[in-house]
């Protein structure tokens, strides 16, 4: 009777107690947590990546409008 199994993966080992069946679900959840973990990192990730495109067109656009308002200031139409 299986009481202890030992797991070899990516040159780690890892032990779990319990029978084969045992085994399988509590690997079966591991990877499904890593699995929802690594979705929620892309998310948070292509969340900030749009964030920071944002930040970058607007200060650019307000590169843009202080050009205008000195532009304007320059000649005399600002004041």
């Amino acid at each position: 009777m299986v009481t202890d199994i030992i797991h070899l993966q990516n040159q780690k080992l890892t032990t779990y107690k319990g029978n084969y069946d045992t085994f399988e679900k509590t690997r079966e959840e591991q990877i499904k947590n890593q699995q929802k973990a690594l979705e929620a990192n892309e998310r948070a990730r292509s969340h900030m990546q749009v964030f920071f495109q944002l930040l970058s067109y607007s200060s650019v656009l307000i590169v843009y409008f202080v050009s205008a308002i000195a532009l304007l200031y320059y000649t005399g139409l600002f004041i």
